[in-house]
């Protein structure tokens, strides 16, 4: 009997509990209980499966934060050295530097536009973005006030609780 899947297991319990119409069948009530203690094992089983998956995830969820506090850290480092090198070559009024392996030059950006006060910005260069979202709390509320919201329909579904 352990040899079932926990899947076949629930299909043949339900069978039997579909077909069992007040039998007095002590055989068929201890098959019965034998199938439901496998199921019962076999769910225990699963869920330790499941814990043990969701322990793994948060580890990595911690591994991943770690590791991109430590790359916004190289980051900020790295951004740290490139601005201290172009400081000083703005200082000696160096331009370039290279040797076999690398070459380092000062170069001008693309100008851009720092606003200093958007107030001032004449109206033709203000531009308005609009944006549609649909609310999803007000739909809720409306369906369980038993309200009609066409397209919309309240879902309750079910979920497994490990603890």
């Amino acid at each position: 009997m352990s040899k079932l899947t926990l899947y076949e297991l629930s299909n043949e319990f339900k069978k039997l509990l579909d077909n069992l119409e007040d039998h007095e069948d002590v055989e068929l009530i201890e098959y019965i209980e034998g199938i439901e203690a496998s199921f019962n094992e076999k769910s225990i089983n699963v869920g330790k499966i499941i814990n043990e998956i969701e322990d793994l995830c948060e580890r990595i969820r911690e591994k991943e934060k770690t590791n991109a506090l430590r790359r916004q850290s190289l980051k900020n480092k790295a951004l740290s050295l490139r601005n201290y090198l172009r400081e000083n070559f703005e200082k000696t009024g160096t331009s370039k530097v290279e040797d076999e392996d690398i070459s380092i030059s000062i170069q001008k950006n693309p100008a851009k536009v720092n606003i200093i006060d958007e107030s001032l910005i004449p109206q033709k260069f203000i531009s308005t973005k609009t944006v549609e979202s649909t609310d999803k709390k007000a739909i809720k509320e409306s369906l369980q006030n038993n309200e009609e919201v066409p397209g919309c329909e309240l879902v309750q579904e079910k979920r497994i609780n490990i603890k």
